[in-house]
């Protein structure tokens, strides 16, 4: 059976590249155009004026939780900084970016 499928993957690689050597329009690239605005605009939901409001309603939250005595303060330390990760990335990946050129 193992031997069927490793020539099933083998002859479907052929005739992938043997298609990509015909025709070479296929394999270059393409207008990534649509992908990049549809990350830069999830980039800028996750980490806009909705995802500050969330982060705001999510540190008053679990700040009345541990003032309650119903959290422990390493749990909300912990989502804290997951709050302060997710609005910092951008400024994160930047600041990496900014290092390695």
């Amino acid at each position: 059976m193992k031997t069927k499928t490793f020539i099933g993957k083998t002859l479907v690689g052929l005739v992938v590249g043997l298609t990509m050597v015909a025709v070479p329009d296929i394999a270059q690239a393409q207008d990534l155009t649509p992908v990049n605005n549809f990350a830069t605009t999830l980039r800028d939901f996750m980490t806009g004026a909705f995802a500050r409001i969330a982060g705001a309603i999510a540190i008053a939250f679990i700040g009345y939780r541990w003032f309650s005595g119903r959290m422990e303060l390493s749990k909300a330390l912990t989502i804290a900084a997951g709050i302060v990760l997710v609005l910092g990335a951008v400024s994160i990946v930047d600041f990496v970016d900014q290092g390695i050129n």
